[in-house]
């Protein structure tokens, strides 16, 4: 399954906010796969520093897309991307 990096610029977002977002998206692409569609939030890393949040998700680039907007990130791209998991060490 395709992965899509969803980026946010996000002035002014916090822990709290990152976290809420997150369940927002998590919730979404579980909606989305319940309706058929495949999609699954794979996770998120917030840069306060660069007042930027990315999400990384699995699936179509429209479902992906979707799930974003259904969530309302405040995203500006969605990027194809490729993930190497860091394993147990």
């Amino acid at each position: 399954m395709p992965s899509y990096l969803v980026e946010c610029y996000w002035p002014g977002v916090t822990e709290s906010t990152h976290a809420l977002a997150s369940d927002r998206v998590r919730r979404a692409a579980a909606d989305l796969t319940q309706e058929g569609r495949s999609v699954r939030f794979v996770g998120s890393i917030m840069v306060p520093g660069e007042e930027t949040v990315f999400c990384l998700l699995d699936g179509s680039e429209a479902d992906v897309r979707v799930a974003g907007e259904r969530a309302e990130l405040p995203f500006e791209r969605v990027l194809a991307s490729q993930r190497i998991d860091g394993g147990e060490q």
